[in-house]
């Protein structure tokens, strides 16, 4: 099983690969930790499933996208200034609803999904959740 999903994601990566080489992040969540709803109280969750994947590339134009794999839709990022305008070394990005932060000097990530738990409904349709991963270079 297991090695049919690292076949899989291989294959996935690899197609993403010749149309940004050089050019982005390939970017995957290692461990994921968040809250959910049990009755009426708030509990911490360590949340398992498959490896969540994010593609962030440079276009020709200098904008900066971040996709999910398996998702149509694309976010933009910022890369991070200090205050005399050079570069940071971060990137922070918006996928849908997933704030997206990368350092491309230790090629770590994290990513907060912060739905579900501030607009006070209390339902558990949405688990508020950090993750954490490392990133690779096209």
């Amino acid at each position: 099983m297991k090695r049919r999903a690292i076949a899989g994601m291989a294959a996935l990566l690899m197609s993403y690969a010749p149309a940004a080489a050089g050019s982005g992040y390939i970017c995957v969540i290692e461990k994921t930790v968040g809250f959910k709803l049990k009755g009426k109280t708030w509990e911490e969750a360590f949340l398992k499933g498959p490896p969540e994947i994010y593609i962030v590339q440079r276009l020709p134009n200098g904008a900066i996208t971040a996709k999910q794999t398996g998702f149509e839709l694309e976010g933009q990022c910022v890369e991070r200034l200090f205050a005399n305008g050079t570069a940071t070394g971060s990137l922070d990005c918006q996928v849908m609803l997933t704030d997206l932060t990368i350092n491309t000097k230790s090629m770590r990530f994290q990513t907060v999904y912060p739905i579900g738990y501030l607009d006070g409904k209390d339902t558990d349709s949405d688990t508020p959740s950090l993750a954490i991963g490392k990133c690779t270079t096209l």
